[in-house]
C-alpha cells in the first residue's frame, strides 16, 4: 500500500479494479474504443462504472476543460498539437466544475450554475436560497477541430458526484431548500426539479424517498439518469436528507449520511455516531429505491463501501464515549467529562441492508484511514500511534475473520492494488 494523496481531490484515485476480477492496472478501460491503442483511462473503483475526470483520452486525442474552455489536443508524441479551443456557453453565475465523461463521439461536461435564470432568480446568498443547478453539457466531437454542443440538461442542486454505466450518466446533486421561501402552492420552492429542453419538471411525490431513521435537515440528494448522446432524461428520484458518501456499482447506488447523536448527561458508555444507508437499484437508466439501513460509526470516503455477490461491506470508525462525573477541586460543583475511544468496525449487510456479519472493536484507540476491498478480502489501515494494516476474510459474509495484521510507522490515506 502507498502513502499517496488524491483520494479527495478533483482527480479520481480509484483503481481500475473490480472485486472478483483480475487487476487491469493501466490497461484499457470501458472508455477505450480502439483496441489497437494501448493507453490508460480514468481509474475506476468498480470495473465497468466510469468515473468523471478533469482529463480524458481515447488514445488519439486528449480532452481538457479549463478556464471555461474545452481544449482538444492530438496525442501524437512530439507532433502533438492543439486542435481546437471552444468557449463554453454559460448561464449567468455559472462556472465549470471540470469533470467529464468520454464515450464514442460524445464528451459530457459537468457544470454548476447559481440561480439558473430559466427557472429561478438568485436572491441574496444562492447557497442558502437553494437555487443551485448542475448542468450536463454534451458535445459532438466527431470533428475534433470543430466540436459542437448538442444538448444541455439541468438538475437542481450543486454537484456531488456522477457515474456512467452503459449509455447513461447518473448525476447526483445536493439540493438545499430555503425554508424561509417556501410557498405551499408552488412545489418548486421545496421540491427538486429537472430542466430538459427548457421544460422544468418537479419530481413527483412517489419519486422522493427518505432514510428509515428520520431527518431534520432541509436538503435532498437528487439522482438523475441521462442518455450520454442527447442528454435525454431517462429517470430521476430524490433522497430526502442528502448524502455524505456515495458508492456506485453496475446495479446499485449506495447513499450514506453520517449522523452524530447527542451524548446524554449521565454516566455511562455510548456510541456517539452512526451512518444511515439507502440502496437505489439502477438498470438501463431506470432508478428504483430498494432498502434503507444503518451501520455503526463513520465512513471516510467511497472506498470504505463495497458490493460483492449480493452483499454490501462497510468499514467504519466507531467512537465509544465514556461519560463520568467529576468535582471541581475544593467545591461541590460537578462537571461531566467525556473520554472518546475510536476503533475499527467491519460490517456486512444483505441486499435489504440488514446485518449479516460483523467484526467490532478492532484497533482500539485508532481511526480507519484507508480501505480497499478485493473480492473475498478487505484491507484497511488505521492510525493513532502506529499504522496497522489489517486483512479480513469475507468469504463467509455471516462470519468475517481477521486474516493478518502488519504494523508500520505513519499512516496511509489511500491503497492501490
Amino acid at each position: 500500500y502507498d502513502d499517496a494523496e488524491g483520494s479527495e481531490t478533483g482527480t479520481n484515485s480509484g483503481a481500475n479494479y473490480s472485486s472478483g476480477s483480475a487487476l487491469k492496472g493501466d490497461s484499457q478501460t470501458s472508455e477505450n474504443t480502439a483496441e489497437e491503442n494501448e493507453f490508460s483511462g480514468t481509474t475506476e473503483q468498480v470495473e465497468g462504472v466510469s468515473e468523471a475526470d478533469i482529463v480524458k483520452t481515447d488514445g488519439k486525442y486528449i480532452y481538457t476543460v479549463n478556464d471555461n474552455f474545452l481544449s482538444i489536443f492530438s496525442a501524437s508524441g512530439s507532433n502533438s498539437q492543439l486542435l481546437s479551443r471552444t468557449e463554453l456557453e454559460n448561464e449567468e453565475n455559472a462556472y465549470v466544475y471540470g469533470d467529464m465523461f468520454l464515450k464514442d463521439d460524445r464528451l459530457v461536461i459537468l457544470q454548476n450554475s447559481y440561480g439558473y435564470n430559466g427557472a429561478y432568480s438568485c436572491v441574496g446568498d444562492c447557497m442558502a436560497s437553494g437555487d443551485d443547478y448542475t448542468s450536463i453539457i454534451i458535445f459532438d466531437i466527431s470533428d475534433r477541430k470543430e466540436p459542437k454542443q448538442v444538448a444541455v440538461t439541468r438538475q437542481k442542486g450543486y454537484y456531488n458526484t456522477s457515474r456512467m454505466v452503459g449509455d447513461y450518466v447518473y448525476l447526483v446533486s445536493e439540493c438545499y431548500i430555503n425554508t424561509n421561501n417556501i410557498v405551499k402552492e408552488e412545489p418548486d420552492t421545496y421540491v427538486p426539479t429537472v430542466v430538459y429542453n427548457d421544460k422544468t419538471t418537479v419530481l413527483p411525490a412517489d419519486r422522493i424517498y427518505c432514510y428509515n431513521y428520520g431527518e431534520d435537515s432541509a436538503s435532498y440528494s437528487v439522482i438523475g439518469s441521462f442518455n450520454y448522446r442527447d442528454g435525454a432524461l431517462c429517470d430521476s428520484a430524490s433522497l430526502f436528507g442528502g448524502a455524505s458518501q456515495i458508492y456506485c456499482s453496475k446495479d446499485n447506488i449506495i447513499f450514506t449520511k453520517y449522523n452524530s447523536t447527542e451524548l446524554p448527561k449521565e454516566e455511562g458508555s455510548y456510541s456517539s455516531a452512526y451512518t444511515d444507508i439507502s440502496r437505489l437499484e439502477i438498470s438501463g437508466g431506470k432508478i428504483e429505491y430498494k432498502a434503507s439501513g444503518k451501520v455503526e460509526g463513520e465512513l471516510e470516503n467511497q472506498f470504505f463501501i463495497d458490493e460483492y455477490d449480493g452483499y454490501f461491506r462497510f468499514v467504519t470508525t466507531v467512537t465509544e464515549t465514556t461519560v463520568t462525573k467529576q468535582k471541581y477541586a475544593n467545591t461541590d460543583k460537578e462537571i461531566f467529562v467525556y473520554d472518546s475511544n475510536p476503533s475499527a468496525c467491519l460490517t456486512v449487510l444483505d441486499k435489504d441492508l440488514k446485518l449479516c456479519g460483523q467484526i467490532k472493536d478492532l484497533a482500539q484507540g485508532e481511526r480507519v484511514y484507508s480501505v480497499r476491498f478485493m473480492g473475498d478480502t478487505a484491507y484497511f489501515v488505521t492510525f493513532r500511534r502506529t499504522d496497522p494494516l489489517f486483512s479480513a476474510d469475507l468469504s463467509d459474509p455471516k462470519n468475517p475473520k481477521i486474516l493478518g495484521e502488519l504494523k508500520i510507522p505513519g499512516f496511509s490515506e489511500y491503497m492501490y492494488p
